[in-house]
């Protein structure tokens, strides 16, 4: 509740506010008894022997004091018959006055709904002003669109040069050379699709290629580009480097040549799976594809893994549309 002094000074404000919302008198249509009359609260409306302004905030005062609970029917009522009153008089309620009393209600913690409500505001603009905010409104969605498609357009361009950069460590001669690029080539690339991705770390006895998140979990990253398939002992490695981390830690094997298949036959033999696995072909499809990002192609993966318990799915069996 607020303090008696913040409260008598917006009862104030508020009594200044309504002042020309209403008459007091003299009208069987619009008038602030017929207001309190429809609240239930014209018990609290005395003009008799007293002006109309200390009139209007002895109306808010009892009615907030003794029916506090028929405050807000009490202003609502005053704006509805205010509405017809001043397009009477051929000035119209307006916007300005609306939110100033919307903000002196909040100061008496209250906030009625439908005088928040974004079509009932709009209706108080006048003509010119309505065209005004419509035009607003059209530019920041025009502007809007226009950023989209800049954004878009920009994560394509890093694509394609991703794509580039690719294509070019395929033709790197230096084995040791193509795999420390490998890495920070998949850095850029989860950077790129929004992973928060962590460069290559060391913890006690371990060296992890690097992490990302995806779907709120994180991922190891196991990175490996040699002349051979990886085989059974690489799995393993990488299965030592997931224990002991969090229950719901998750694995990425990438081998850009591929598996050997018994290496992956075996896999299936150790227990839950814990990591999945992608080689060149997963990567060149995610880089070409126009609507097939890697996040779509790691999340049909795991589905598969999930369903079927086999960490690695070709990509030629994957039911996705061709490039």
């Amino acid at each position: 509740m607020p303090s008696e002094l913040l409260k008598s000074q917006t009862l104030n404000a508020l009594t200044n506010l309504l002042y020309d919302f209403l008459p007091g008198s003299g009208n069987n249509n619009y008038s602030f008894p017929l207001a309190a009359q429809q609240a239930g609260v014209m018990q609290y409306w005395q003009l008799e022997g007293r002006s109309k302004r200390p009139t209007i905030y002895a109306l808010l005062e009892s009615t907030l004091t003794y029916r506090r609970d028929r405050f807000c029917e009490l202003i609502v009522a005053i704006v509805k018959l205010s509405i017809g009153w001043r397009n009477s008089k051929k000035n119209p309620l307006t916007l300005t006055e609306v939110k100033k009393l919307n903000e002196l209600l909040l100061q008496l913690e209250f906030k009625i709904p439908d005088l928040h409500n974004p079509s009932f505001l709009k209706s108080l603009l006048s003509q010119p002003e309505a065209e005004k905010v419509d035009n607003q409104t059209d530019n920041l969605q025009e502007e809007l669109s226009r950023q989209k498609l800049q954004n878009i357009l920009e994560h394509n361009q890093k694509r394609d040069l991703l794509r580039q950069n690719f294509e070019s460590l395929c033709c790197e001669s230096d084995a040791q050379k193509r795999g420390y690029q490998l890495e920070k080539f998949l850095n850029r690339f989860f950077a790129l699709e929004g992973f928060d991705p962590r460069a290559s770390f060391k913890n006690i006895g371990e060296q992890i290629d690097g992490s990302f998140v995806l779907n709120d979990r994180v991922y190891l990253l196991e990175a490996k580009w040699t002349k051979s398939q990886s085989e059974g002992k690489d799995f393993g490695a990488f299965m030592y480097k997931l224990e002991g981390k969090a229950i719901d830690t998750r694995g990425l094997f990438v081998s850009i040549n591929g598996f050997t298949a018994t290496a992956l036959q075996n896999l299936k033999t150790k227990g839950a799976t814990r990591f999945i696995c992608i080689d060149g072909a997963h990567i060149h499809r995610a880089l070409n594809a126009q609507d097939y990002s890697l996040k779509d192609l790691l999340q049909d993966l795991w589905r598969h893994a999930s369903e079927t318990g086999e960490a690695y799915l070709p990509i030629i069996e994957m039911s996705k549309k061709a490039v």
